[in-house]
């Protein structure tokens, strides 16, 4: 008898357990897109095919926005580290890159659920004026998935 209600009390938890999980994902400002569902693009966002036939990967400015372990362990070829912890001195050493041209910037950091890269554009649009800024959906990994599939 005490294992059926053991059991009761443990399905009546995790039915509220799923009942959260359900309200988060419905009303979070965040919630990430559930599996096998594609959201639509930004109008900040691209992706890497996108770059690939627009520009080329040679044609835009990467801005790599992860720590800078992660940036010596592996980036875009070309790309030039800029994050938060180290905006200043980062910002100035590109600052040349950035006022040349009109050639567009991407930036980018670990993936699709990392903040840091929408964060560095969004400061790169109030601080310099550029206009075409966008972000890299799915970022770092997405960059790595495109390269291992053209092998």
């Amino acid at each position: 008898m005490k294992w059926k209600r053991g059991f009761r009390e443990a399905l009546v938890l995790l039915g509220l357990a799923a009942l959260g999980a359900v309200a988060v994902k419905a009303f979070h400002p965040y919630a990430p897109a559930l599996y096998l569902q594609n959201e639509p693009l930004r109008e900040d966002e691209v992706t890497v095919e996108m770059v690939a036939e627009r520009w080329g990967e040679e044609g835009v400015i990467w801005i790599d926005a992860r720590q800078v372990v992660e940036f010596e362990a592996g980036h875009i070829p070309g790309a030039m580290l800029l994050n938060k912890q180290g905006w200043t001195d980062q910002l100035w050493e590109i600052w040349s890159v950035l006022e040349a041209g009109d050639i567009p910037v991407v930036v980018y950091c670990d993936s699709a659920a990392c903040k840091a890269s929408r964060e560095i554009a969004e400061r790169l649009r109030q601080n310099t004026g550029r206009g075409e800024v966008y972000t890299l959906r799915g970022g770092w990994e997405a960059y790595r998935a495109s390269r291992s599939s053209n092998e």
